[in-house]
């Protein structure tokens, strides 16, 4: 399979150029989007991508990490393309493609995503979102429905097999009218749609570095360099564009949120760095990331230890060509394993050389010398003293009053 390192690619099929945004970036190729009366046109598309790393047991010093990406889209209803193309740099599959609408459209959700106390009304096929203040535009979301609005999609390109899902737009615009008929809003003027790509490749966005030749110390520091790119044409294949079957896409704005263990230090970031910030409302994300197969518990303690890292750009009317961003995490890393085994080593090492010395040069603790005991007959030792008595003239011993020997 082939690989375009570091990040997404993103094209929009089916829609026709129109005069470039005056911008004051550089930008090669004319904009995708449509030529439009309505306000949202020079706001939209945006991107949103939600990058989740945790460790999938309570066990930390022995599991790995898993990875799963969320990715979401604001498009306006009137957009023009019939489909957006997004290609990831790993191996894909149906299942890993998980619909978030019903996460989404949760009463405490609209504000832990979108940071606004709007009113979400479940509509038919889909949900409106509106502020009671009127001080921002309604808009609906809609499912991503696999199979329907969003598909698994595998292409041949001249560089190898790529693997992603195929967004439909259309799809998506007639379910948010739908929505927004059978609601007294009646019409919205814009839709959002968020999924999730499970099992996703740490390697796609984060390089690790390891200080090897410490291998036998209990712990050692390394070195997570984050390179997460959208739409760089640096690196892809010249003709990407035409083996797709669409263009590269433009978008008004770029939101990356990044949560990793709260324990490791950014010692690095670049300009479009925005903030570092705990998840307030825990028991949402918890519930929010929860994936098939996970435990609840484990994935609280996973949120409670993480840390959101928010990267941003656009919003100020110009079109995003490329986004890249790069960061520096320092992380610490424990070897149980080694250092159980490097124990072990030095322990039976130790006890061989201590058996050595106390055999052949020295013996620290000396055995006690022993005493040998022997049993005698006391009627014959009083015998031949009294034998001895008799010969010589003198008066016999006493008796001994002992019966029995010793």
């Amino acid at each position: 399979m082939a690989k375009s390192p570091f990040g997404l690619l993103c094209f929009g099929r089916g829609s026709k150029l129109r005069a470039p945004v005056q911008s004051f970036r550089p930008v090669a190729r004319q904009p995708l989007m449509q030529v439009s009366t309505n306000s949202t046109s020079s706001k939209l598309p945006e991107l949103h991508i939600n990058i989740w790393e945790r460790e999938k047991s309570k066990y930390r010093l022995l599991t790995k990490l898993e990875a799963f990406v969320d990715i979401g889209v604001m498009l306006d209803m009137q957009e023009k393309l019939t489909s957006i193309e997004i290609l990831v740099p790993w191996l894909t599959k149906d299942e890993d493609i998980i619909d978030l609408s019903g996460q989404i459209t949760a009463l405490d959700a609209v504000y832990a995503i979108f940071n606004e106390s709007w009113t979400v009304t479940n509509g038919q096929g889909g949900w409106i979102v509106e502020d009671p203040a009127g001080k921002a535009e309604p808009f609906a979301i809609v499912a991503a429905k696999s199979g329907a609005a969003v598909r698994h999609s595998k292409y041949k390109t001249s560089d190898g097999e790529r693997f992603g899902v195929s967004v439909d737009v259309q799809h998506l615009i007639q379910q948010a009218k739908q929505a927004a008929a059978s609601t007294p809003r009646k019409s919205v003027n814009k839709l959002y749609v968020r999924f999730r790509l499970s099992n996703a490749e740490r390697g796609a966005y984060c390089v690790g570095e390891k200080d090897e030749t410490k291998w036998w110390v209990p712990s050692w520091q390394r070195t997570d360099v984050i390179d997460f790119r959208v739409n760089v044409r640096r690196g892809a294949p010249i003709n990407i564009e035409n083996d797709v079957g669409g263009q590269f896409m433009d978008f008004a704005k770029i939101q990356l949120f990044m949560m990793r263990d709260r324990n490791q230090d950014i010692v690095y970031e670049d300009k479009l760095f925005k903030a570092c910030r705990s998840l307030e409302d825990e028991e949402f994300w918890a519930r929010y990331s929860l994936n098939a197969g996970d435990k609840i518990d484990v994935v609280k303690r996973n949120v409670k230890r993480s840390m959101g890292y928010q990267w941003k750009d656009g919003g100020n009317g110009s079109q995003i060509r490329e986004f890249g961003i790069a960061a520096r995490f320092k992380v610490v890393e424990f070897g149980v394993g080694k250092y159980i085994a490097a124990a072990l080593i030095l322990g039976a090492i130790g006890n061989g050389l201590w058996e050595l010395c106390k055999e052949y040069v020295w013996d620290p603790l000396p055995a006690p010398a022993t005493t040998r005991a022997v049993c005698v007959n006391a009627e014959d030792i009083l015998n031949q003293a009294r034998q001895a008595c008799a010969s010589n003239g003198r008066k016999q011993p006493l008796p001994v009053q002992n019966k029995g020997s010793q």
